[in-house]
């Protein structure tokens, strides 16, 4: 049985291309908007994939879908490669979500119509106004470092 053994959403996420490694940045938990309907610029999501090699088959397609609340905003469908492994981490970027109203924002990955693992995200109204906080830092020009000038020889050394 193919399981999901972790499901994140984030602001990004990244792969290593020399090792194949993720780092996901700014993982996300609750969302507060100024108000809805709400344009949600990107959103990443990860999953971690498990199967078992003599049950399950090598490649299948795994569907990533986010409501919310009970009203589906999403879906995508992703044929997975196990490439003869029993691990494959996928990976999907959502561009542009627009998010109706406040309320629960459910992120699913499911197989053949089974919920492998859901990830909820709580969206809210922002209980005050936004505030503005100025940071300033000088754009210092890099400067090199002296270097030790090589001495002269020959004709025009000094004497």
């Amino acid at each position: 049985m193919i399981t999901c053994k972790l499901l994140l959403c984030a602001e990004g996420l990244v792969r290593d291309a020399d090792d194949g490694g993720t780092s996901v940045f700014n993982i996300l938990d609750t969302i507060q908007a100024a108000g809805f309907p709400f344009f949600f610029q990107r959103i990443a999501v990860f999953a971690l994939l498990n199967r078992l090699p003599e049950e399950d088959p090598n490649q299948c397609t795994i569907r990533f879908r986010l409501a919310i609340d009970q009203t589906e905003l999403a879906k995508m469908d992703l044929a997975v490669d196990f490439l003869n492994g029993t691990r494959n981490r996928s990976y999907v970027r959502i561009y542009g979500l627009v998010i109706p109203h406040p309320g629960t924002l459910f992120i699913s990955v499911l197989h053949e119509d089974r919920v492998l693992a859901t990830y909820d995200l709580f969206v809210e109204q922002m209980k005050t106004p936004p505030t503005f906080q100025a940071i300033q830092a000088p754009a210092a020009a890099v400067t090199p470092e002296p270097t030790a000038t090589p001495t002269a020889t020959g004709e025009n050394a000094p004497g």
